[in-house]
């Protein structure tokens, strides 16, 4: 549970990758304590706060909003929205673990990716299963049914 934006409590669920990692940076610490602490893992606000530019030029991404392809923090947050709307989790969903008011917020975030739009549209060609035929036909531009009187002749 955090205490997010609006002073409004939330809970953050992890999988186990994450629960793996967080529990081996807290080995021999009280489960109270900080996971980043500069006391114990040299990590401090400043450099959770830089620290990715750095993280950035060592995995040699550019780095920087004003940059051709280049990178900022916020992008892990859409790209964590994408990624779980790319692997069809619902849209209400993504916007409570963003932490969004409202859906048109995350809309901006979870942005489709080409493999995602092309999945979509290959949808398109899988069988559908059985046809039902009814005994409908369009007449003039009106719906004409078999049992209707103008379809008897009166």
């Amino acid at each position: 549970m955090v205490e997010g934006k609006g002073s409004k409590y939330r809970l953050i669920p992890m999988n186990s990758v994450v629960r793996g990692a967080l529990l081996e940076a807290m080995q021999d610490r009280s489960p109270a304590g900080l996971v980043f602490d500069a006391n114990h893992n040299g990590v401090n606000e400043y450099s959770l706060k830089w620290g990715f530019e750095e993280a950035c030029t060592r995995a040699e991404i550019v780095y920087g909003e004003t940059k051709p392809g280049g990178i900022i923090w916020h992008d892990l947050r859409r790209t964590f929205a994408a990624r779980l709307r790319a692997n069809g989790v619902h849209e209400y969903d993504i916007q409570d673990l963003l932490g969004h008011a409202k859906p048109g917020v995350t809309k901006v975030y979870a942005r489709a990716t080409l493999t995602v739009l092309e999945d979509a549209v290959d949808k398109l060609t899988k069988p559908w299963g059985e046809v039902i035929r009814s005994n409908e036909r369009q007449v003039e531009g009106s719906l004409i049914f078999p049992s209707s009187p103008r379809h008897r002749g009166g």
